[in-house]
């Protein structure tokens, strides 16, 4: 077989993005729970991600104290309480597999296949990730916030290979080209896949990949099991 693993980012690609409402919303909430103007606690939250995104502040609660640093207030316990409840809930309803998702990982599963996972995000994606389906489908998974390195380091993708057992040529990797993902992959010695999506333009900035990869594409999961095969 041409690959011994695949290797899959998570936002836009094993998951749909929630439309950007449901995050105003979710932030509209938190700014209620600290009875402060939902603008300035939306700046402060986008102005912590890349070091949430990291695990520079200790987690969860590290992340909501400097975001209210930001903002000017300092939580008490139950306001703490209450907006890590209300991250988790948000989190659990962006965590749902698109369709095709589960019986790709299955089918990759069932050829013998390692798979992995390779994400940036904040400590709510792995505090609720053995609540999802996908995590008896995975061999290992990569939480940025955990290992504190990103994507497009190569050493995210080498850490991950050194974990699944496996040579990064001999890893498929498949994202939406988010954060330089692809060009990160190629780059550590893996053969990237684009999974082409519509998304809002407000998920668009950061995908520059997506508008400039000229290598190989797809516009559904389920195609990677031909790829496989290839």
């Amino acid at each position: 077989m041409k690959y011994d693993a695949v290797i899959f980012d998570l936002f836009g690609t094993l998951i749909d993005y929630l439309p950007v409402s449901e995050w105003q919303k979710a932030h509209e909430q938190i700014a209620r729970i600290l009875s402060v103007d939902y603008e300035p606690y939306r700046k402060a939250w986008r102005e912590i991600m890349p070091n949430r995104d990291l695990g520079k502040h200790g987690g969860i609660e590290g992340d909501i104290k400097q975001a209210c640093t930001l903002v000017g207030v300092e939580p008490t316990r139950q306001q703490i309480d209450e907006i890590v409840e209300a991250r988790l809930d948000y989190t659990r309803r962006e965590v749902q597999p698109r369709l095709g998702a589960v019986q790709t990982l299955r089918g990759l599963r069932e050829s013998g296949l390692k798979v992995g996972l390779i994400t940036v995000c904040g400590d709510e994606v792995p505090l609720i990730w053995d609540e999802t389906p996908f995590a008896a489908l995975m061999d290992d998974c990569i939480f940025s916030c955990r290992e504190g390195i990103t994507k497009p380091d190569p050493e995210i993708y080498h850490l991950s290979c050194k974990r699944l057992g496996v040579q990064p040529e001999k890893c498929l990797y498949v994202g939406d080209g988010s954060s330089r993902e692809l060009t990160g992959a190629q780059e550590a010695g893996m053969h990237p896949v684009l999974i082409q999506m519509d998304y809002d333009r407000d998920y668009g900035v950061d995908r520059i990949d997506a508008i400039e990869w000229q290598g190989d594409k797809i516009d559904c999961l389920n195609v990677i099991l031909d790829l496989i095969k290839d």
